[in-house]
């Protein structure tokens, strides 16, 4: 038996083989079962009474439908056109198809969002044109570099290729605007 807590695991997605044979399957099942019945599938699915007359077969509404109500998932989705029973391998396999496997802890989904904060964006080029007056902070620019071991046609080919990336990518276009800079000087 799926519980509440693998029914959060479960990916987003559309199961619908046949759309209006779900939409109304779904609805019919869920408009005939009793008060007891809609309020478990409620329960392990955490998700509205709604969801379950908009015709999309997620695999939330069709694993918790199948579950409660005994009947084979594939009947949600369109596949199957008769009411068979459902069975627990049938209900495993699908579930293990479309589990999206640990969820986040709270604390991990915290230290993401700083960690998010932490990335700076780099504005366009064309929309600011001082970033090329701002110094370079990057770890690449902290380290000191053997200017022995690169050659000039190395460094004129590291420049062009910085100027392809540089029409491509905002980043590589702030980097490109400050070489160019460092190197007019």
């Amino acid at each position: 038996m799926i519980t509440a807590e693998h029914f959060k695991s479960l990916k987003k997605g559309n199961l619908t083989v046949d759309a209006e044979k779900s939409k109304t399957r779904i609805a019919e099942a869920y408009k005939s079962a009793d008060k007891r019945q809609k309020a478990e599938i409620r329960e392990l699915t955490g998700i509205a009474v709604n969801s379950f007359y908009t015709g999309i077969a997620s695999p939330k509404v069709v694993l918790s439908l199948s579950q409660v109500l005994g009947i084979t998932p594939r009947y949600f989705t369109g596949e199957v056109d008769d009411k068979s029973p459902c069975d627990a391998a049938e209900l495993a396999k699908l579930f293990k198809k479309y589990s999206g496997g640990k969820k986040k802890s709270a604390s991990k989904k915290k230290a993401d969002k700083v960690n998010a904060k932490d990335k700076r964006v780099v504005p366009n080029v064309t929309d600011n044109p001082k970033v090329a007056d701002k110094p370079v902070k990057s770890e690449i620019a902290a380290k000191p570099i053997n200017k022995s071991n690169i050659s000039d046609d190395s460094l004129v080919k590291l420049f062009e290729a910085l100027a392809i990336r540089a029409k491509y990518s905002n980043d590589a276009a702030a980097t490109y605007e400050q070489v160019k800079q460092l190197l007019m000087r």
